[in-house]
């Protein structure tokens, strides 16, 4: 269930954010939800969800903020059983 919260912003955080201030709640909201998903809090399915954003836009959001999709030594050992799997490797 949506909880609302109050936060005072200060304007040059409204003017870094292009300034409408009708579309504030929704950039802070994904950008909220991106840092989190950056540090762990969500998986990345989870975190397009509570975006407003579809899977793919959401992956393409977090590559515009400069945030990768986390990709280390368990997931590469994962896409190569599968590749193995598949007889591809």
């Amino acid at each position: 269930m949506p909880k609302t919260v109050v936060v005072e912003v200060p304007e040059a955080v409204v003017e870094a954010l292009g300034g409408r201030e009708t579309e504030l709640a929704p950039q802070v909201l994904r950008r909220l939800v991106a840092v989190l998903y950056a540090e762990g809090h969500f998986s990345l399915r989870e975190a397009a969800s509570y975006a407003g954003m579809t899977y793919w836009d959401f992956m393409e959001y977090l590559g515009s903020l400069g945030l990768g999709i986390p990709y280390g030594e368990k997931e590469l050992e994962e896409d190569q059983a599968t590749l193995k799997r598949l007889g591809l490797l």
